[in-house]
């Protein structure tokens, strides 16, 4: 695109008129029912996979004084499969990662079948599930929280 072409209209609004930053923040602790998918990516340079839930309703807040997220609220929770060896800096597996992802799809098989777990996330893709989601703080900023996945079943 040739600068031109480009429109710097933006710039003569108000400055109230801009977009805001949009804040990540963490779902309030609780139980809901999502929509899942899943998403195969490289997070660090490393294998992951991610569930990504879109909350629709709100079953019980663990702190009944927070307000409860609108439905469409977007939760992303990050399984990643391999990482670097502290001490000697060769790639392994990451057993928490894997072991957490599948703890989900254990959870997830007999409901929707398969036996590997390609198979089983691609037959729950698009699944209405049930899920209890935790919130940890980030080791580095403790501002900076995130969710973190302790159930979740086919609903």
């Amino acid at each position: 695109m040739k600068m031109s072409e480009v429109n710097f209209d933006l710039l003569d609004m108000e400055l109230e008129e801009l977009a805001d930053l949009e804040k990540f923040e963490a779902a309030p602790a609780g139980s809901y029912l999502a929509n899942l998918s899943w998403e195969r990516k490289e997070i660090n340079n490393f294998p992951a996979v991610v569930a990504h839930m879109t909350l629709t309703e709100t079953i019980e807040l663990a702190d009944s004084t927070v307000t409860a997220p609108e439905p469409g609220k977007k939760v992303d929770i990050a399984f990643i499969l391999q990482r670097k060896d502290k001490e000697t800096g060769e790639i392994i597996d990451n057993k928490m990662g894997q072991g957490q992802l599948k703890e989900v799809l254990v959870a997830l098989a007999p409901e929707v079948g398969g036996s590997t777990p390609a198979e089983i996330m691609e037959n729950s893709q698009g699944s209405s599930v049930a899920v209890v989601l935790k919130v940890r703080k980030n080791k580095d900023d403790p501002e900076i929280t995130y969710n973190q996945l302790k159930t979740l079943a086919i609903a």
